[in-house]
């Protein structure tokens, strides 16, 4: 239930591992940025690299043998918090690959799902090494599904600030991976903003504007918003107010 809970497994691959290598990142106040390798026919792999304390076998073993088991609960700092993201690899694939650089070890092991179903983890090689701590995740991409993961990058980290944004491998140095765009309103406490609409009139009713939670955009279903609850019976400016604000949600551009 818990691995099959994604209506996108694509992007729920690429929020929950960047999610928790940033998360990891922040808790080691480390200065490096977060590594992203965005898959190509090449190098079939989407991986993330963060540069965290990474786990020791202990931790591996006891991170990924229960669901809703998680470091992250004492503050809201960090972007994740249920102990259920880290198995989202599952959710697109039978299996992916963790791993971590802890304790001058450099330790591989492999999380997959069992012909009864059951999530198992096997640790497959360990050696010395002197590269910096942190967690690797590696998840193989299918050949049909890389420009959709290329896709999904693009659009998830859209809205990152530099500070944030990851190192990306695999795009080349010249290709404008991001596209452009501009900020034509913002609130005074960067509250919120609205960017040039490019959506055509044809896809904005099939848009939906976002909200950022953690670094990471959620779309908002405007249908499922309640916006009669500012309507005062008979004040027709509060009428007016619940349809503008029903109307720029629905765009793409908030």
């Amino acid at each position: 239930l818990l691995r099959n809970n994604y209506s996108e497994p694509i992007l729920a691959v690429v929020r929950e591992i960047s999610a928790n290598a940033l998360d990891a990142n922040l808790e080691a106040n480390s200065s490096r940025k977060v590594e992203v390798t965005i898959p190509s026919s090449l190098n079939p792999h989407f991986n993330v690299r963060d540069f965290g304390g990474g786990l020791s076998q202990e931790d591996i073993f006891g991170l990924y043998s229960k669901y809703g088991k998680s470091t992250k609960r004492t503050s809201n700092s960090y972007i994740g918090a249920f102990g259920i993201g880290k198995f989202a690899p599952l959710s697109y694939g039978s299996s992916f690959t963790c791993v971590s650089f802890h304790g001058g070890l450099k330790t591989s092991y492999n999380i997959f799902v069992n012909d009864d179903d059951d999530t198992k983890i096997v640790k497959l090689h360990e050696e010395s090494t002197t590269e910096p701590t942190g967690l690797s995740v590696e998840v193989a991409v299918s050949d049909d599904d890389i420009d959709s993961f290329r896709k999904v990058c693009k659009e998830f980290f859209r809205f990152f600030s530099d500070e944030d944004k990851p190192k990306f491998i695999g795009i080349g140095e010249d290709e404008k991976f991001f596209d452009e765009y501009e900020i034509i309103m913002e609130s005074d406490d960067d509250d919120w903003f609205i960017i040039e609409d490019k959506v055509d009139y044809w896809n904005r009713s099939h848009s939906e504007s976002c909200a950022m939670m953690g670094r990471v955009s959620y779309p908002i279903s405007a249908s499922s918003v309640n916006w009669d609850s500012i309507v005062v019976e008979g004040d027709a400016k509060s009428q007016k107010e619940s349809q503008h604000l029903r109307e720029l949600a629905s765009q793409s551009n908030l």
